[in-house]
């Protein structure tokens, strides 16, 4: 699988929002190559152009600094990766439910989290 979304698409794309998509199509695509799924984008999908090609770099960065992909020491490659159990949560939470427990500084229990919601919007916090 490669980058299919319209230019237009993915330039307006939330950084956020951007990396999650990538994200998701580096997984579902068995992806292990950061290069490969680049270069596989651009010959095949829709990565054409500088603009894009910065964008989805952008978007890449963004998951490594935040831990949702990490160099893969199985593979002698440095272009080796894969998705972390972070990268992972992210996938089956969404990842606006981690950016509120990072905003707190910690990760959230669900339980705590959902409980906490709950007391926020009845104004007992």
């Amino acid at each position: 699988m490669t980058w299919q979304h319209p230019v237009e698409t993915t330039l307006a794309m939330p950084i956020n929002s951007l990396s999650m998509e990538i994200l998701k199509d580096f997984r579902d695509s068995n992806g292990w190559n950061r290069d490969s799924w680049f270069k596989e984008s651009q010959q095949w999908g829709t990565a054409k152009g500088a603009e894009v090609s910065k964008a989805l770099a952008e978007g890449w960065a963004w998951l490594e600094v935040r831990g949702r992909v990490a160099w893969n020491p199985e593979q002698s490659s440095p272009n080796a990766y894969f998705v972390t159990r972070l990268g992972q949560q992210a996938l089956e939470q969404g990842v606006s439910r981690m950016e509120a427990a990072a905003r707190l500084g910690m990760q959230l229990h669900p339980r705590v989290f959902r409980a906490r919601g709950t007391s926020v919007s009845a104004g007992r916090v």
